[in-house]
């Protein structure tokens, strides 16, 4: 019987793979010619597997802050800290006016260098790898993840400080003099009065290469109230009192002086966000809470101090040291509590150690 080909035989590749047809019998293609289908459909699949791969991986992985802005140096134009900064001179003068002239000379021997920081909106694209901020996207090193709760969700990222910004202000040499502090707390409202609220907040020090530092995304489940508007900070150096509620300093001081003291170290402008020096307390000291919290006593409740062991922690609360103060700040959308603050304390022998990780953080408001 004779076979006839189609009319328009099916080759590949020249191979000469056709498809004959009897007069009313279509015959199969050669064993051949199916191999060489199957492969090119292979082939094809593999490819756009691999393709879509690469795209899912872009869009996934962090990009460096150079590909992800322009990146672009500071404005010239900044704003002018507008208030007073207190001086020991500044105080020298407030103890005369206010009949403290005779404790100064114990006063003198308080006072604590700090940093204050002016608080300035900014467009994130603005900020160069690792520059201090409050709030908008950490620089982190490449491959560290987000930080998280002890359940899971994941912190609010509130600060970045370059500390080689602050160097030549840090009179007393306490900080380091390069790296990078970062700062994350929990959406939830934590007192730190609790050993429980250890996972509520996390400070961390990197002082690796800058170069490797990624600008992080905000966590898809974080939600708006807990991403925080970008701010650029200005530095200047001051001085602070004690709180006249500390025991060593109410012990000095009459009716009449403690209320002068309250005028002369309250009545200006602090500079509330800054770094060292004394805390500005809205309600109660806090190094004694600190001492108490971390040794596992429960201050949620007065009954925490009928400890046995409150006056040895008395005198060890002496060791901790304001390490950060942060304000609520409308320029970043952050308000803790009632117009509140947080207190970042670290003891003096663990921030010359570098040992942040030891940090306790307190929050006060109104």
């Amino acid at each position: 019987m004779q076979r006839w080909p189609c009319k328009h035989p099916w080759k590949m590749d020249g191979s000469g793979c056709a498809l004959y047809f009897f007069p009313d019998i279509a015959l199969p293609p050669s064993p051949t010619c199916v191999m060489r289908m199957n492969i090119a459909v292979i082939i094809v699949l593999v490819v756009s597997a691999l393709i879509a791969w690469k795209i899912y991986d872009m869009a996934a992985r962090p990009m460096p802050p150079s590909m992800l802005y322009p990146l672009v140096p500071p404005t010239a134009e900044a704003p002018e800290f507008r208030d007073t900064v207190p001086s020991e001179a500044f105080f020298r003068e407030g103890f005369a006016k206010n009949g403290l002239a005779g404790q100064w000379d114990f006063f003198r021997t308080q006072l604590r260098p700090e940093i204050q920081m002016l608080v300035e909106p900014a467009n994130e694209s603005s900020f160069l790898p690792g520059q201090s901020k409050i709030g908008g996207q950490p620089d982190l090193p490449a491959g560290m993840a987000w930080f998280t709760e002890g359940n899971g969700n994941h912190l609010s990222f509130i600060a970045q400080i370059n500390l080689a910004e602050v160097r030549s202000l840090d009179t007393t040499g306490q900080l380091p003099s390069t790296g990078i502090l970062y700062f994350f707390y929990s959406t939830e409202y934590t007192g730190g009065y609790d050993i429980l609220d250890k996972d509520k907040f996390r400070v961390y020090y990197y002082d690796g290469d800058s170069s490797s530092l990624l600008r992080t995304h905000f966590p898809y489940d974080l939600g708006e109230y807990s991403r925080y508007k970008p701010c650029r900070l200005r530095f200047r150096p001051s001085v602070s009192l004690p709180d006249r509620d500390l025991d060593y300093v109410s012990a000095r001081l009459n009716g009449e002086e403690s209320r002068n003291y309250y005028d002369v170290t309250k009545n200006y402008y602090t500079g509330t966000n800054k770094l060292l020096g004394h805390s500005d307390n809205i309600q109660n000291p806090m190094e004694l809470e600190c001492e108490m919290v971390t040794h596992g006593i429960y201050l949620g409740e007065p009954s925490g101090f009928n400890d046995p062991r409150l006056n040895e922690m008395k005198k060890n609360s002496r060791d901790w040291i304001l390490l950060f103060q942060l304000d609520s700040n409308d320029e970043a959308g952050m308000m803790w509590g009632d117009a509140g603050m947080l207190y970042f304390w670290i003891k003096k022998e663990d921030l010359r150690q570098k040992k942040f990780d030891r940090c306790w953080m307190i929050s006060q408001c109104g």
